[in-house]
């Protein structure tokens, strides 16, 4: 079998990956821009350090994904489960994660270069550590309870 990955806004394939699942895959060696994976089971994928601008992963099962040292401009991470999710020193700019899941996920010292959502977002005992300028971050009506926010610099 072969699954094949489309761009969200051409809607034309830009990957074919061998097999009818992501789970527990290293993707660092696929082109992965703008790829929809809206609804796929992305638990234990690997995907430190790639340029993901304008993935989107909406509605996705995630459970400890490695999103490090990304590009995350643009990207739709909406009602994204991520729960143990890494996300740390990633870069992100009209960046949604909005209604997702992702209890004990690691967001420390993300870049912040614009608007971040993360509105309505359940992330209790979330790490928001070591934030150079988390000014850009919407955090409205998101569950944050025991958060760790600790050295955040709100200039």
């Amino acid at each position: 079998r072969i699954m094949l990955i489309y761009d969200r806004r051409t809607s034309e394939v830009i990957c074919e990956i061998s097999g009818d699942s992501l789970v527990g895959r290293d993707m660092r060696k696929f082109e992965m821009r703008y790829a929809d994976l809206s609804d796929q089971d992305l638990t234990d994928t690997i995907w430190d350090d790639m340029d993901l601008e304008g993935i989107q992963t909406s509605n996705a099962i995630a459970s400890i994904i490695r999103m490090r040292g990304c590009n995350l401009h643009e990207a739709i991470l909406s009602g994204i489960q991520a729960p143990g999710g890494l996300f740390n020193r990633s870069k992100m700019c009209i960046t949604s994660f909005s209604r997702g899941v992702a209890p004990e996920a690691d967001f420390s010292e993300i870049i912040i270069e614009g608007m971040v959502n993360f509105r309505w977002l359940v992330a209790p005992r979330t790490k928001f550590k070591n934030i150079r300028d988390i000014s850009g971050a919407n955090f409205f009506e998101a569950d944050l309870e025991n958060a760790d926010f600790e050295v955040v610099d709100d200039k």
